[in-house]
């Protein structure tokens, strides 16, 4: 019924690792290019994991970070790192109320 509206095409949960939504989040250059904090010498690798990662501007650039346009993408299923950027960005977007 809401088709016919043309209302919705679909209806998806908008979670932050969602493979699909994610691509079109960043098609969207809704995820900015953020980068994992700088490893202090000798510093416990945990804590690049645990601090916030820093705004290097306004839309991802990074090859490495390319989210493929499928259910189960790679670089948010299987990646620390890349699911991480997710999470970081939604942070990072509550934090400057973007």
């Amino acid at each position: 019924r809401e088709k016919r509206r043309g209302r919705f095409l679909f209806v998806s949960a908008n979670v932050v690792n969602h493979g699909i939504l994610s691509a079109v989040h960043q098609e969207v250059a809704a995820i900015p290019h953020l980068v994992k904090p700088e490893l202090a010498a000798g510093g416990d690798p945990m804590e690049q994991k645990l601090g916030p990662w820093h705004y290097k501007g306004p839309v991802m650039l990074d090859p490495n970070y390319r989210i493929e346009h499928t259910f189960y993408s790679d670089c948010v299923w299987r990646r620390w790192d890349c699911a991480a950027l997710v999470h970081e960005a939604l942070l990072w977007r509550l934090d400057n109320g973007s």
